[in-house]
């Protein structure tokens, strides 16, 4: 009895394995993009731009084993403000020594968790972002949604300008404060991967 019992449970295991599927993501790019806001003591504002490039790899059952990579060019950020636009890119991100940032996976909890068609999921993602020349470990909280082939995340975090070696630019006295909010809406239509 407990043989059979043993075998049972082996080969639902075996079949949840073959039941699960793996998949890549290719970018949406029109419904895609990362946002900050930044602020000094009168305003606040925000600046978007596109997602450049995104890979990404996961089991519907097991999104811990994902593969996510996100890279950004911060020259491309737009606030509506062609002046505030230019001095962010020369004088807080120094687009010309650092075109890209870029966020690696390095993990997803809670680790067992899966998204099938029709499901949402919160979820924290972890990993290194490498901005201005400085990286370091993040924890990004997220919401994943699934609509048959369409795969959505969306989240804000909040980051530290001084933890990444940026300057905090001052206008008429007035300057940026050092806790900036990033917030990402990504979505990427899921194809089978290749796995040869």
């Amino acid at each position: 009895m407990i043989r059979r019992f043993g075998l049972v449970l082996v080969l639902l295991a075996s079949l949840f394995v073959l039941v699960a599927a793996r998949f890549q993501g290719e970018l949406v790019a029109d419904q895609s993009y990362i946002e900050y806001e930044a602020s000094d003591p009168r305003t606040t504002w925000t600046g978007r731009a596109p997602i450049e490039e995104l890979t990404l790899n996961f089991n519907d059952n097991q999104l811990n084993s994902s593969e996510l990579v996100v890279v950004v060019r911060p020259g491309e950020f737009d606030s509506g403000n062609l002046i505030r636009d230019a001095n962010a890119r020369r004088t807080v991100f120094e687009t010309g020594e650092y075109p890209t940032a870029t966020f690696r996976a390095t993990g997803i909890s809670p680790q067992q968790v899966g998204i099938q068609p029709g499901e949402e999921r919160e979820v924290d993602i972890s990993g290194r972002l490498e901005l201005h020349g400085v990286t370091r470990d993040i924890t990004v909280p997220a919401t994943l949604s699934r609509e048959n082939d369409t795969l959505r995340a969306t989240g804000s975090i909040d980051l530290l300008l001084s933890d990444y070696d940026m300057t905090r630019p001052s206008f008429l006295g007035l300057t940026v404060d050092d806790t900036v909010t990033v917030r990402f809406d990504i979505s990427v239509t899921l194809q089978p991967a290749d796995d040869g």
